[in-house]
């Protein structure tokens, strides 16, 4: 396909006055849920993208920045994981991370659209052996239900993906599932939340997070950033918040000697994603 002639699939942020856009090779496939539009092509160099509600949700070739820093940063956080929940996209590319850690027992992976799931494991095909490895459980269905229903103090992690969903970004429903998500972690337990790209701190409501999540009972909250190809900026952010847990401090020698493949994080990464930019700080007051 000559340049002229190129299509291109481009994601725009208006209100932000950015965006980002990716050479389509072929068109693989294209429907709508009952819940969402669901498209994946084949671009140049980022491989298979799977596009959900005109946002991207997954690239093949450079999606490892997110699914590890949304991972193994707070897995290595807290002192001995056994059973998480993840809350996002039907993907599951974060699932496969979380499995990698021998520590874990028992993975929930929450999602409302089962067909992104099936659609995933056809176009994205390593993503199947996590979903059927035997400690990966499944529930479809909202975030809210799932989170509203669970066992207190039965989690020791929460990964909260939910990226691009108006609704869970309504002050009520945000301060609902918060006050829940602390409820549903055991005492030492983690949360980490997407937040968007830390070069917009204002429009990702950095300081209002955090806020929240402090008047909720997180005792500790703090940034991770980290660089995010299909994101706004380039750069994404997430919040890491403790409950009775210091989310600062990590288990430095078991990430150095972790016993699996990594393509972006290691010890000395994850160190410096937890170190705070000078225009950062004023929201994290």
């Amino acid at each position: 396909m000559s340049a002229q002639n190129a299509v291109w699939y481009r994601e725009n942020w208006p209100n932000r006055g950015i965006g980002v856009s990716l050479r389509v090779t072929e068109a693989l496939h294209e429907e709508r849920t009952p819940f969402q539009k669901v498209k994946i092509f084949q671009s140049d160099s980022f491989g298979k993208v799977l596009v959900v509600d005109k946002r991207i949700v997954l690239c093949e070739n450079q999606g490892f920045f997110h699914r590890e820093m949304m991972v193994h940063p707070a897995l290595f956080t807290h002192r001995t994981p056994k059973r998480v929940a993840i809350l996002g996209f039907g993907d599951c590319s974060l699932l496969a991370e979380v499995l990698k850690h021998e520590a874990v027992g028992e993975a929930w992976f929450v999602e409302q659209d089962e067909r992104v799931t099936r659609l995933a494991e056809q176009y994205f095909p390593r993503l199947k052996e996590a979903n059927n490895h035997p400690h990966a459980n499944f529930f479809y269905g909202t975030a809210e239900a799932w989170i509203a229903d669970a066992v207190p103090a039965a989690f020791d992690l929460i990964i909260d993906d939910r990226r691009h969903r108006r609704a869970v970004f309504q002050a009520k429903a945000m301060e609902d599932f918060c006050r829940n998500a602390h409820l549903v972690l055991a005492e030492g337990g983690v949360l980490v939340q997407y937040l968007g790209s830390p070069l917009l701190p204002e429009s990702a409501g950095l300081r209002q997070r955090v806020k929240l999540l402090r008047e909720v009972g997180f005792d500790q909250v703090h940034p991770l950033i980290f660089p995010e190809p299909f994101a706004p900026s380039g750069w994404a952010g997430a919040l890491l918040a403790g409950k009775q847990r210091r989310v600062q401090v990590f288990r430095e020698e078991d990430a150095a000697e972790r016993q699996f493949v990594t393509h972006y994080y290691n010890e000395a990464i994850h160190r410096a994603a937890l170190a705070v930019p000078e225009y950062i700080k004023a929201h994290l007051q």
